[in-house]
């Protein structure tokens, strides 16, 4: 499969919470045994190498089973898997009202430290130096 898919596939697998978004307690690496692959759903073929992974406590998986939870997993999907995690927990970070607040238009106080021309990056004169701004003098 190709990159984006599988990470499409992992971003699935975290957000139908078939697959924590956290690492692992611990893992093994070694041939496959023939499990189903947590991300793509393909066997790990006995001529593959496939990680094993176990999350304690596994709250986030769909089954209530107590106890540690193993998931097999193919190294690229194990790779994918990685990539998209961080992504998702940081989208997850962000609440309701941050988003409201980023999206709301900035505050006068906000604009008052624009330059003239009311964008956030001031204006270069045709010398190269910053239009409409004072030199500082002052020596530290």
């Amino acid at each position: 499969m190709h990159e984006s898919t599988l990470r499409e596939k992992a971003r699935e697998a975290i957000q139908a919470k078939r697959l924590p978004d956290r690492s692992p307690e611990r893992m093994w690496g070694g041939l496959g045994v023939g499990a189903c692959c947590v991300i793509c759903g393909r066997a790990v073929m006995r001529d593959e190498v496939e990680f094993e992974m176990e999350f304690a406590g596994d709250a986030a998986a769909k089954t209530a089973s107590p106890g540690p939870r193993n998931y097999h997993i193919h190294v690229r999907c194990f790779a994918a898997w990685e990539f998209e995690r961080p992504a998702f927990r940081m989208a997850e970070t962000i609440s309701a009202s941050d988003e409201a607040r980023l999206a709301a238009p900035p505050t006068e106080a906000l604009k008052s430290r624009f330059s003239a021309n009311g964008h956030a990056l001031p204006l270069l004169s045709d010398d190269g130096t910053i239009a409409n701004c004072e030199r500082d003098n002052t020596h530290r």
